[in-house]
């Protein structure tokens, strides 16, 4: 007989390596819902809950914790307990501590305590752009979502938008460039922050030209793919220490 459908569950030895979870203390863990990341860069509800904040220590207390609205991400309650929560997402628990998604240098997700005030907007990366009927654009972002701005906002590929949340309002928007703060979001340097250079050879496709980042007063060189802006002169953000 053939299988209906992908299976509902996750072994603790096969969930991502972005997962800080312990890997041989049980069998099975929560598989993530089909949602805006895709479950090699995101983290269900529940895990965030539970295993890293700790506001729960079972899986039925988390379960309860969401199910009652006191977890919104975004901006928006879920009460999903297998939704994934990425890169740049804002969780807010219970009305009393604020959370923004970020990425270490050991590739693993880890929410980042901030201000009410850094809660009501995301920074978002634009990573498909195009042309619909009347010559209208429509930009797609990492975390999913995909906005039609004002003709009069044009956003470049592999720049950022400062998001305001949950109305997806943009609220300011940069390009890829020389003197900008970025995050750089996977590879071996994942986790590191930095200004960029350097453009790099423009020869080459735009997703794989090698940026030249300096950070901590050193010279790297990575894919635009793997680049994040979070902003200017000064970050939009406010960055913890790796």
């Amino acid at each position: 007989m053939a299988k209906l459908g992908a299976t509902k569950h996750l072994k603790r030895l096969a969930a991502p390596p972005s997962w800080p979870i312990k890997r041989k203390a049980h069998v099975f863990t929560v598989k993530p819902s089909p949602g805006p990341h895709p479950i090699s860069s995101s983290l269900p509800l529940l895990i965030l809950v539970r295993d890293i904040l700790g506001f729960a220590d079972t899986a039925m207390e988390a379960k309860k914790i969401i199910k009652k609205g006191r977890v919104k991400v975004d901006g928006v309650v879920r009460r999903d307990h297998r939704f994934p929560v990425g890169l740049m997402d804002v969780v807010e628990l219970a009305d009393t501590s604020c959370y923004r998604i970020f990425i270490d240098r050991k590739r693993c997700l880890f929410p980042y305590s901030i201000s009410e005030k850094e809660a009501g907007f995301k920074v978002c990366k634009i990573v498909k752009k195009n042309i619909l009927k009347g010559g209208v654009f429509a930009y797609s972002f990492h975390d999913g979502r995909v906005l039609r701005p004002p003709a009069e906002i044009n956003l470049p590929l592999y720049g950022s938008v400062k998001l305001e949340i949950p109305n997806s309002k943009v609220l300011e928007h940069l390009p890829l460039s020389p003197g900008v703060s970025v995050m750089i979001t996977g590879g071996s340097k994942a986790g590191l922050f930095g200004k960029v250079k350097n453009l790099g050879d423009g020869s080459t496709p735009i997703s794989r030209r090698l940026l030249e980042i300096e950070s901590e007063n050193v010279s790297v060189f990575i894919p635009m793919s793997l680049v994040m802006v979070i902003g200017g002169e000064k970050p939009w953000i406010s960055l913890p220490s790796l």
